[in-house]
């Protein structure tokens, strides 16, 4: 079992607000801070400074980079050092821009115009204590140095010439599926490089929570308490809850308490099932104290959850 795609899936990873921009220079956007969105940057033509906002010196883009910001931070991105910028909602009000086509801004003074793929990805509820709670505040993927794939220039090419309307065919789609995957491979860099120190991602790499949880995810709907999953780790109840908790961020039973709610969402979200039955995979024996737990967890019984997705699936993912 991959541990990691699991956590992906059952969190829902998606793609969405995506759009191309042609930035003529000189030009500058801030782009606004964002609640629970991972903000995604890819270069296709061209160059742009990328300013996290965080103090640290800004860094130069070039063709094939991508910058990855998790927290949906504000920040900055330039065609040089001191230029004027505008915030990213004037810049598409200005544009024109009707949700279809090229975001195009900039004063046009003849230089090389740079081309991004921009939007963010969102995830499910929870997604912050299970991912992102451990990441830098950005990270910046060069396609020369860390991704060092073929796909990686392929795919930029082809979302650069998607600015012929001919060649415009499933181009946003593409666009979300690439930033999808560069998302996925800057989680995985940062996974085995060590650089999460916090949180679940952390501990997939510890050689005893690494098992616990491995054996957890094979089986949720088991009667986990710490003292089982202390025994697949290997170590003492104490030793385990006391390392789980100063890695991980948080109790054992607590990280099941959340991983089985994610599950049920994700469950209630598909459709097709009964409460009683998500309740069953979900690991609750009674459908009152699944009833309860769901509730207080997510401020909405699953019943009413699974009433809302019905209609309107598009709230019923916000929560």
């Amino acid at each position: 079992m991959d541990l990691f795609s699991d956590i992906l899936k059952v969190l829902d990873l998606q793609g969405s607000l995506f759009f191309r921009t042609e930035f003529h220079p000189p030009w500058g956007v801030r782009v606004p801070a964002h609640r629970d969105a991972v903000r995604v940057h890819l270069v296709t033509r061209g160059d742009v400074l990328f300013d996290d906002n965080t103090g640290e010196d800004a860094v130069w883009l070039q063709r094939g980079d991508c910058a990855i910001v998790p927290h949906g931070r504000p920040h900055l991105l330039l065609s040089e050092v001191g230029t004027d910028f505008l915030c990213l909602d004037n810049v598409i009000e200005r544009s024109g821009f009707d949700d279809r086509g090229v975001v195009i801004h900039g004063a046009d003074d003849g230089g090389e115009p740079t081309s991004l793929i921009s939007g963010h990805l969102s995830f499910g509820a929870d997604a912050g204590l299970l991912l992102f709670d451990g990441l830098p505040p950005s990270h910046v993927l060069r396609a020369s140095d860390e991704l060092n794939l073929g796909w990686v220039e392929n795919a930029v090419a082809l979302l650069d010439a998607s600015r012929s309307q001919s060649k415009r065919l499933g181009v946003e789609a593409l666009a979300a599926r690439v930033a999808e995957i560069f998302f996925i491979q800057f989680l995985r860099s940062q996974t085995n490089g060590g650089a999460i120190r916090k949180g679940p991602l952390a501990a997939i790499s510890d050689a005893h929570l690494g098992r616990a949880l491995l054996a957890f995810h094979k089986a949720p709907a088991r009667d986990w308490t710490v003292e089982t999953l202390a025994r697949e780790a290997g170590l003492s109840r104490t030793s385990f809850a006391s390392r789980f908790s100063q890695i991980v961020a948080m109790s054992p039973m607590h990280y099941v308490l959340i991983w089985r709610m994610s599950i049920a969402r994700r469950l209630l979200l598909d459709g097709g099932e009964s409460v009683a039955t998500v309740a069953d995979r979900a690991g609750y024996r009674s459908l009152s104290a699944f009833t309860r737990a769901f509730t207080e967890h997510f401020g909405v019984s699953p019943s009413q959850f699974a009433a809302r997705n019905a209609h309107d699936d598009t709230n019923a993912r916000k929560i």
